[in-house]
């Protein structure tokens, strides 16, 4: 919720602003334990990222995705500890970033 970053924020400190993003896929690869976000911009372009490529995914803090789903806050994780026995069943797969459609321009 941080204005100074709505972003996806780099472990070099670049960042993809989210009003460049139109969507985020998630993919959980079976045996590994980094997923992949495959980032689709505005423009078309798409980015694959691999989730220990976000900024603090060294740290012990590691990237996930908040999201409210049927009212209830959920956490999804993007990087899978060690000691897991695997990708937990509920997983966000894919984000659509909406925008509010543009305003009349006019002023009252």
């Amino acid at each position: 919720r941080r204005k100074e970053c709505r972003c996806l924020r780099l472990e070099d400190w670049s960042k993809i602003k989210f009003s460049e993003i139109r969507q985020i896929e998630l993919t959980y690869p079976p045996d590994e334990t980094v997923a992949r976000l495959r980032v689709t911009e505005r423009d078309g372009s798409v980015q694959v990222l691999r989730a220990d490529s976000l900024f603090g995914a060294r740290d012990s803090l590691a990237p996930r995705f908040f999201a409210t789903v049927e009212g209830e806050r959920q956490e999804f994780p993007l990087l899978l500890p060690q000691d897991a026995g695997g990708w937990p069943e509920g997983r966000l797969l894919r984000l659509l970033l909406m925008r509010p459609p543009p305003g009349s321009g006019r002023r009252r």
